[in-house]
């Protein structure tokens, strides 16, 4: 068996699409909406696979940086759109960077750009 251990967090930030052919290229702002979710195979000594508050600071951190920004400015989206695919890539960085996800089996990232539309990252 596998679990799947989800938690959520959000930013606000606004945006552009550099070149894209409609009204996504002039500046919007969004309220982004992000899942992550780790697996694992096995729990703790307290049935737990990973604590709840562990994951959500891991993501707020991973989002701390987005969060009330404009995302064309960040260094990380310099000559690169930032596109929901490339705040989910980003995210994943981010979290590979953070010491205390060594060790955490990445499930997926789902970033929702609104309540109808998002992108999975899968590993």
């Amino acid at each position: 068996m596998i679990f799947e251990t989800t938690v959520e967090g959000g930013f606000s930030a606004a945006h552009s699409i550099i070149d894209y052919p409609g009204n996504c290229e002039k500046m919007h702002g969004h309220n982004w909406k992000v899942l992550l979710s780790v697996r694992t195979g096995a729990t703790d000594s307290l049935g737990l696979t990973v604590d709840f508050r562990v994951l959500k600071k891991l993501l707020k951190d991973a989002l701390s940086e987005l969060d009330h920004s404009v995302l064309n400015e960040l260094p990380y989206f310099t000559g690169r759109n930032p596109t929901t695919e490339n705040i989910a890539l980003y995210i994943h960085e981010k979290l590979k960077e953070n010491q205390a996800f060594s060790g955490l089996a990445l499930g997926g990232i789902r970033v929702y750009e609104s309540e109808t539309s998002y992108v999975n990252l899968i590993p």
